[in-house]
């Protein structure tokens, strides 16, 4: 019940650190315990398993993993290395990167820069016009976040000759002053350490495949980056590398569809023989981040492809007398996709599902200009698509004629002189050639334990027909 004495001394003011901690959720995303399908990568496998984990806490640890993709999307250094230290049960984390390192000068608001880069709320480097494609920082809140949400919080930069080390304890309550000494000349980069705190989350443990995962992930989305996991190194190509590798392995094809706009790359791989259901998979990265929840991007590419597709069999279909469906297309289809954007959209700071922007037009024009190269070289998945559609069309049919045809057990059959016992099973029947010896046999009958049917005109070559084309024949 509400209390109604109201007064001022109702009203809070929370810092941002007591905001973070209370209404974690509003920041770093859901905070009870949820399943996803995820594709684990092995090697040059792929395995599709629902694992369950908190959003929340697995996107604290991703924020500080964000800042050093972030880095490696602005500089053009060939040597880019990502090296991730985790004990995933425990919640804590080392995260390094061979980038710039955050500027060591005192930043306008009288504090060291890393202090307000990974410290305070709103403070980032992407609010500017000049973002490259593939930036995931869009509001300046997802280091602090993680920053107020850990026990312990160590920060370590290697800029322009000095080493900068300062820590955070108790969600950054406690700030110690950082210490700036001489350092390797040669090194450069930021290395964050951090221990998740149990005070804000109820369980910090992830489970490990999912961090590893992550891991290779960042590999396969930024070709030629070095990605060291705990003991573990991955280095790709690009996605391309895996899914050749892959589709090898199963026997299956691949059709890469691919784009490139001002502020936008496309890469969508459509792969056939490697994953098996009635709908299809389909896991987008953008900016290399996952998107558990998919989105706008992911209905709008399997529109497009299943509209084609059924334009381009139209004809043939119509040859066959069937429909393709939405359905007959999906079966089967695994498709994952590697998407840059300079402005995506998100329906929370989450991340976990794309909202924007609208790319409709850019995918629709992007597989059309690519279709006569997929249709050659997956002549086979198009013939399957058109194989469902048949088998699903007869389906339907006999399963309609075999209703009406049961309709049928009550009418008089024509030319039939039925026995008229109540025992079926003492009774005969004389199947006869023409309706002149079925009167012939009438004479001679027991009329209570035979009966007659004369058969009449050609018979039916019934191979190769379907059960409604046969019962159609009567």
């Amino acid at each position: 019940m509400a209390r109604s004495n109201y007064t001022s001394e109702d009203i809070k003011i929370l810092s941002d650190r007591e905001h973070v901690r209370l209404r974690t959720q509003i920041y770093l995303g859901n905070m009870t315990p949820t399943s996803y399908p995820v594709p684990l990568f092995d090697g040059d496998d792929l395995s599709i398993k629902n694992i369950e984990f908190i959003p929340a806490l697995y996107k604290a640890v991703g924020e500080i993993i964000d800042n050093s993709i972030d880095e490696f999307a602005q500089i053009k250094t060939k040597n880019k290395v990502l090296k991730i230290e985790a004990e995933p049960f425990n919640g804590w984390y080392r995260i390094g990167d061979n980038g710039r390192g955050i500027p060591i000068d005192k930043h306008s608001s009288g504090k060291y820069t890393p202090e307000v880069a990974l410290g305070s709320l709103r403070a980032g480097r992407n609010f500017g016009d000049d973002r490259e494609a593939g930036v995931i920082g869009q509001n300046g809140v997802g280091s602090a976040c993680t920053n107020y949400c850990s026990s312990e919080f160590i920060i370590v930069v290697n800029r322009d000759g000095k080493k900068y080390v300062q820590s955070f304890e108790d969600g950054a309550k406690i700030v110690h002053r950082p210490s700036i000494r001489k350092g390797p000349k040669t090194r450069t980069g930021t290395q964050v350490s951090f221990t998740l705190d149990d005070k804000v989350f109820e369980d910090v443990a992830i489970d490990p495949r999912l961090m590893r995962n992550k891991a290779i992930e960042i590999a396969l989305t930024n070709p030629g980056l070095v990605v060291h996991y705990n003991k573990e190194k991955f280095k790709f190509k690009g996605m391309e590398d895996l899914v050749r590798k892959m589709t090898n392995t199963y026997g299956g094809s691949y059709f890469r569809f691919c784009a490139k706009h001002e502020g936008l790359e496309l890469d969508f791989f459509v792969i056939d023989g490697v994953y098996e259901s009635l709908d299809e998979q389909m896991f987008t990265w953008v900016n290399s981040s996952l998107l558990f929840d998919g989105g706008l991007v992911n209905t709008q590419f399997v529109n497009a492809l299943v509209d084609k597709t059924i334009k381009s069999l139209a004809a043939n279909a119509k040859r066959q007398k069937i429909n393709i469906t939405k359905n007959d297309v999906r079966q089967n289809l695994l498709i994952l996709a590697n998407l840059k954007i300079t402005d995506p959209e998100y329906d929370a700071q989450s991340k976990t599902r794309l909202t924007g922007p609208n790319l409709r037009k850019e995918m629709s024009d992007m597989i059309t200009d690519q279709w006569k190269s997929f249709a050659r070289k997956n002549r086979s998945w198009l013939d399957s698509v058109v194989e469902r559609a048949r088998v699903r069309h007869h389906a339907t049919e006999n399963k309609k004629a075999i209703i009406e045809h049961k309709k049928s057990f009550n009418r008089k059959i024509k030319g039939l002189v039925d026995a008229t016992s109540r025992y079926r099973q003492d009774c005969s029947l004389l199947i006869t050639e023409g309706e002149s010896a079925a009167s012939m046999i009438t004479e001679a009958r027991d009329p209570a334990t035979i009966g007659s049917f004369p058969l009449t005109g050609k018979i039916n070559n019934v191979y190769g027909n379907t059960v409604a084309q046969v019962l159609q024949m009567g």
